[in-house]
């Protein structure tokens, strides 16, 4: 149910980290009323549909930008709209991801932080 809380505690703010080198990012969370799991899987969603900034892509090493460029043609294609209009707004956050795009979970460590978890298909 995408309405229930997303812990087991109310939260109202949250920072979930998420690192795949060489990329860390922070996905905040917030909402007054208690934040359900619907509001995390939609911040997951919207933090990695973010164009890649200049410096970001400049991250990438030059072994894995073919593969990149693959998994961004992908989505462009996959896409529920024209692939050019997808294709207009470029390479975002979930084309650095190579495909490892599977919610694995959130795990929650002793000091209280979040950290996410995605995979691939195999």
């Amino acid at each position: 149910d995408l309405d229930k809380p997303a812990a087991d505690k109310k939260l109202t703010k949250m920072t979930i980290n998420f690192q795949c080198d060489p990329f860390t990012w922070d996905i905040d969370v917030e909402r007054e009323k208690g934040i359900r799991v619907r509001d995390v899987l939609e911040a997951i969603y919207s933090a990695f549909d973010l164009p890649l900034t200049f410096q970001e892509r400049s991250l990438i090493p030059h072994r894995l930008r073919a593969e990149c460029a693959k998994a961004f043609k992908l989505r462009c294609n996959l896409a529920p709209v024209l692939p050019i209009v997808q294709q207009r707004q470029g390479w975002k956050r979930v084309d650095a991801l190579l495909h490892e795009t599977i919610f694995r979970g959130l795990a929650q460590s002793k000091r209280g932080g979040w950290t996410l978890h995605l995979s691939g298909t195999t």
